[in-house]
């Protein structure tokens, strides 16, 4: 007997123990469904969940089984609810968020999404597409975009208990346009560039129409060719292109004002790109600092021309504030000094050939006139 008793004691200890059924509005609610079920709400102002409003149910077992990403943000604090699809969205800031007033959970947008939330309170919907925001949810800023509706969440009686959302993610729809645009840009910006540099009748001219062009593209101050003298100490500007209300930086430079380190870089055929002449350690300094602040220069762009294993020529690029230079960028301005080189040893060659045809012309013209 005290056999039987003891074993159906020991049943008892490790039978498995049975989770609590969810209730029916969160019974098709994926994870978080059953996160909302596992947590304590009896000291929030929701209270126990069998006593939660029928509306605030209703949304949530629409919400919980909607495949994308979708949330709802209840009662005078936009308490949030989010589903298995919204998840992701909140990357590591997920921990804490369910039931979190929805201004703490994303702090850092909360002055750009207030307005729209006031809206959808105020019971007027809203739709945005490909919206920018800056979120740092995982520990690193983001830039992304998103499309998304905010509508009115009602209660039985008509009246705007809360407000629902459903969202989806556009960045990389986005970035392939924004990609696709610029590189339809650059396309035609080629063959704009390359029609002017055939029409060019001279040197002069050629390199003339190229800063500008390159200059108008980039939107940026100031563009030019430095010719280098042999020793490879001072360059000489003749002509360049410049921004309304910028200087000119036509003149003679030595090199190294500008920070022999950089110098060094341009002068062993390396592409250079500074985004802040303060910041780089290529031009930090006082005294290069002003050298740069003469031409009005924050950031540059120096591409070396090597001709017969020395720096010939460099095509300089000058923005007068800070800027980030993108890889797209600094290639088409090498691609532009590499066309611009092409094409000047071109007409170089043409107009040597031409020099020639007329010294032929006049010394044939000289003889007929000297038989006669």
């Amino acid at each position: 007997m005290a056999r039987r008793i003891i074993h159906k004691m020991h049943q008892n200890l490790t039978a498995p123990v049975l989770a609590p059924p969810l209730p029916g509005f969160l019974v098709h609610g994926g994870e978080m469904g059953t996160l909302i079920s596992a947590m304590d709400w009896s000291q929030t102002s929701l209270g126990l969940l069998d006593g939660w409003p029928p509306a605030l149910q209703g949304a949530l077992a629409t919400l919980l089984s909607c495949p994308q990403p979708m949330f709802t943000a209840w009662g005078p604090d936009l308490l949030l609810f989010f589903n298995d699809a919204y998840r992701p969205v909140l990357g590591a800031r997920f921990d804490g968020a369910m039931g979190r007033p929805f201004a703490e959970v994303w702090p850092e947008i909360w002055d750009e999404l207030e307005p729209i939330v006031k809206k959808a309170v105020g019971g007027k919907g809203s739709y945005y597409e490909n919206m920018p925001f800056t979120l740092t949810r995982n520990g690193y800023i983001e830039h992304l975009w998103w499309s998304f509706s905010y509508m009115p969440l009602r209660d039985r009686t008509g009246a705007v208990a809360g407000i629902y959302c459903i969202c989806v993610e556009t960045t990389e729809h986005v970035l392939l346009a924004q990609r696709l645009a610029v590189e339809q840009k650059r396309q035609a910006f080629r063959m704009e560039l390359n029609d002017a540099l055939r029409d060019a009748s001279s040197p002069e001219a050629l390199m003339t129409i190229a800063a500008e062009k390159l200059g108008l593209h980039l939107d940026t101050g100031c563009v030019g060719y430095a010719e280098v003298d042999g020793p490879g100490e001072w360059m000489q500007v003749h002509h360049d292109w410049a921004a309304p209300g910028l200087p000119s930086v036509v003149g003679r430079h030595w090199l190294d004002i500008y920070g022999p380190r950089m110098m060094s870089e341009v002068r062993a055929g390396r592409t250079v790109a500074v985004s802040d002449i303060a910041a780089d350690p290529l031009t930090a300094g006082a005294a290069y600092e002003l050298a740069f602040k003469s031409v009005c220069a924050r950031a540059v762009i120096n591409v070396p021309l090597i001709k017969d294993g020395r720096l010939a020529v460099i095509l300089f690029v000058i923005d007068p504030r800070p800027r980030d230079w993108t890889h797209d960028e600094k290639t088409l301005v090498e691609e532009v000094a590499e066309r611009t080189w092409a094409s000047l040893q071109r007409l170089r060659a043409e107009l040597d050939v031409l020099q020639v045809n007329r010294a032929l012309d006049q010394r044939t013209t000289e003889l007929l006139r000297s038989e006669t």
